[in-house]
């Protein structure tokens, strides 16, 4: 599924057109390579690719995928929005102004990109505890470069359904 071969921390860049969030996403792949320094175990992807072989699903491509020796499957979505592009969050939907999409849902795009990848191990014994539990823990997250702390909390976005996300 996701090669984990060596005893060091491997990135694996895609080729990106630029485009929309762009300069969030590459801001978020330096930030990677320096937070996850060459003494971590595991191997970390830019825009990784889930293909659906079946063609019952679509394929899918989060913006980062990590395996990590310690801590497991980590997925993360990076959005490029700055603070007033989020009018309001209600559930698990953000609506959006001045961006060129109305609403967006980040959180769970990227658990669903991460459930379709979880769900490969399944096939692999060593992944998988008794009564049928996955071996490797998974997380997911939303970045937002472009967002302060600060930023989040004065908009009153806290609460239970906020979602994990990573600020500038």
């Amino acid at each position: 599924i996701i090669g984990l071969h060596s005893v060091r921390m491997d990135f694996i860049p895609t080729e990106v057109d630029e485009g929309a969030g762009y300069d969030a996403e590459m801001d978020v792949w330096e930030a990677l390579k320096n937070a996850l320094g060459p003494n971590e175990e595991g191997i970390a992807y830019h825009r990784y690719p889930i293909v659906d072989n079946t063609g019952e699903k679509l394929d899918r491509e989060p913006d980062f995928v990590i395996l990590h020796k310690d801590w497991g499957l980590i997925l993360i979505e990076c959005k490029g929005y700055k603070i007033h592009h989020i009018d309001k969050i209600e559930g698990s939907t953000w609506y959006l102004q001045g961006t060129s999409q109305n609403k967006a849902a980040p959180y769970s795009q990227v658990k669903d990109h991460g459930h379709l990848l979880h769900s490969r191990f399944t096939s692999e014994g060593e992944l998988m505890r008794e009564g049928g539990m996955h071996a490797v823990s998974m997380n997911v997250f939303v970045a937002l470069p472009n967002i302060t702390q600060e930023e989040w909390d004065g908009r009153g976005f806290d609460g239970p359904a906020e979602p994990r996300k990573i600020l500038k």
